[in-house]
């Protein structure tokens, strides 16, 4: 296959998506070759080409700073039709493997069960002469733990120095929660990813559905003219930090977990908002039930502000427990620091904690009573 790879580079002299084959390492098993050329074989006028390759590794070993790296693969069976207007890829990990997708994914290497992949790509003419362009483009992936399809398509910048143009739709029909973090693209703010590995700590994501439609250079999107990105799924039986302990002092005490968690979780552009919530509150079966719970960041790059509403029911004592045992304690001036209660209790709670100072953080909230025994103990 690498005498092959030598030979593929001087008969497409000048194609960029050959021409990138120069700074791939590439092996495997070539099973079956046809390649019919016109003038010149060192640099011919046309061609046509179909290859069927099996054990197929691909990956950039070495590459040049600021390089924009193509995605490499581990034990790919792959088909390729192609000519000097274009082509056919038609890639498969039946048996397992890997992707590797650096410039995309802070860990690049994803191991995968099974992978289908297929991609069509041709030359056009444009304003600034011939441009490539991928008018179809399908992925069906499964691992531990993700399992999605995707599709969409793909145009180069004219001006030839960007990324190009991505129009992508897709759906998860399940994913680890606490894996989610690996699977977030590097060009989101690192504040993001690193809030969603600490904030989901279990549970699932399921039926996700992901659209990226505008110039990659420009993403995320700050601007809503600058293009689309949005992931959106549901949360179950998810055990969620609202504030991971990154952004907590070293010593004190932490905010209590939600356990149980359901709700709505979405990324758009920079902001991460989780809708139609309910939680427990508290670390026992009688902690306090939160619903209608809603957690909203509006931009997790810049001075990321987290917004919490919820009602609550539970009993007394939980709820006390829960507040004294967490930064609300302090936030209270531990006016509840020593009271004691029985019975049930329903709240109304709201928070306001900036990330980056939580010294700012505010809270307000109304505790409803009755019939209740109360000790408040100076």
């Amino acid at each position: 296959l690498l005498a092959l790879r030598e030979l593929a580079l001087h008969m497409a002299k000048g194609t960029p998506v050959l021409a990138r084959l120069q700074e791939l390492t590439v092996t495997g098993q070539l099973n079956a070759l046809r390649w019919d050329w016109q003038g010149d074989w060192r640099s011919p006028s046309g061609y046509n080409s179909q290859l069927s390759l099996s054990q197929v590794r691909m990956r950039h070993d070495q590459a040049k700073p600021g390089t924009r790296l193509w995605p490499g693969v581990q034990n790919a069976e792959v088909n390729i039709k192609m000519s000097q207007e274009g082509g056919r890829v038609d890639l498969r990990i039946p048996h397992g493997g890997s992707v590797d997708l650096p410039g995309i994914l802070e860990r690049s290497e994803v191991p995968v069960r099974q992978l289908q992949a297929l991609a069509v790509w041709e030359k056009k003419s444009g304003a600034n002469g011939q441009v490539w362009q991928v008018p179809q483009w399908q992925l069906s992936l499964a691992n531990a733990d993700v399992q999605g399809q995707w599709r969409g398509q793909w145009q180069q910048d004219p001006r030839g120095d960007g990324p190009g143009w991505l129009d992508l739709q897709g759906t998860i029909a399940q994913a680890d929660a606490a894996a989610a973090h690996r699977y977030l693209p590097v060009q989101l703010p690192e504040s993001v990813r690193h809030y969603v590995q600490g904030a989901l700590v279990k549970g699932r994501y399921v039926g996700v559905k992901t659209k990226l439609k505008g110039d990659l250079a420009k993403w995320p999107f700050e601007s809503p003219s600058d293009g689309e990105f949005r992931v959106s799924g549901r949360l179950t039986g998810v055990q969620f930090d609202m504030v991971p302990a990154h952004f907590l002092p070293v010593t004190g005490p932490r905010w209590p977990h939600l356990h149980s968690l359901q709700g709505q979780l979405s990324f758009d552009r920079t902001g991460v908002q989780l809708s139609d919530a309910s939680a427990r509150f508290g670390e026992s079966k009688n902690a306090v039930l939160l619903k209608a719970a809603a957690v909203e960041i509006a931009d997790m790059r810049h001075d990321p502000q987290l917004q919490l509403t919820a009602d609550g029911t539970g009993e007394a004592a939980q709820f006390l427990a829960a507040v004294q045992q967490s930064p609300l304690d302090q936030m209270l001036s531990q006016a509840l620091h020593n009271t004691t209660a029985t019975g049930p209790v329903q709240l109304r709670l709201k928070l306001g904690l900036p990330l980056r100072h939580l010294k700012d953080s505010q809270v307000q909230g109304t505790v409803v009573l009755a019939g209740n025994d109360v000790r408040v103990t100076p």
